[in-house]
């Protein structure tokens, strides 16, 4: 084998291995979130309307890790506590894999921006001798905060009621209070817009507080 055929060897091996170092890297990074939530509603017709804003509010949680994306549909509460979790791992050449399933312990309050995707469970584990920070609001926008939850809440709706479904309660600087929600003031702020315009007129009062 002469020089010129080395050459070309040599330049065909560095060719490939160059095309095997990109396939490689492309298998690895291309799978976005998207996809990985994409295949997961494609295997599993239930979470295809995830997430949405109805009761019971559902969310989707994903973090990358090296192997693809670990994905969490959620279902959560009035208030944001959540209720339960479908947990998996899509791995980075679109395989399923890992399906874990979450359900809270008898009187944890676990919220989502508390919630690992990766372990399907609480990042902050549950500590049943902590005092209690719940929403103790049943029912208006006049949100308290405290250890005391109610049991039930009569089913009279009150204005401002679907406004609740983004508030909630957290110890904060070792205090029991409303967590600020962006969403929670935009709803306030339009539900009391809706009582200060139709006082006097209760149907279209709710009909105007129906599309806060």
């Amino acid at each position: 084998m002469n020089k010129n055929n080395l050459i070309q060897l040599a330049v065909i091996a560095a060719i490939l291995l160059v095309a095997a170092v990109i396939y490689i890297s492309n298998a690895s990074n291309g799978l976005t979130e998207f996809r990985a939530v994409s295949i997961l509603k494609a295997a599993y017709p239930e979470f295809k309307e995830y997430p949405n804003e109805d009761l019971p509010l559902q969310s989707i949680r994903a973090e990358k890790t090296s192997e693809g994306w670990r994905v969490a549909f959620v279902q959560e509460g009035l208030g944001r506590p959540i209720l339960g979790a479908k947990c998996f791992l899509v791995k980075n050449n679109g395989a399923i894999a890992d399906p874990l399933t979450y359900a809270p312990l008898p009187g944890s309050d676990v919220f989502t921006n508390d919630f690992s995707a990766t372990t399907c469970s609480p990042s902050t584990p549950y500590n049943p001798f902590e005092p209690k920070c719940e929403l103790e609001t049943c029912h208006g926008l006049e949100i308290t905060c405290g250890p005391n939850p109610p049991d039930a809440c009569t089913a009279m709706y009150g204005v401002g009621d679907r406004c609740l479904q983004y508030a909630r309660c957290a110890v904060q600087d070792r205090t029991c209070r409303q967590v600020e929600d962006a969403r929670f003031n935009r709803c306030k702020e339009c539900a009391e817009n809706c009582v200060t315009r139709y006082a006097g007129d209760p149907s279209d009062l709710f009909a105007c507080e129906g599309n806060c």
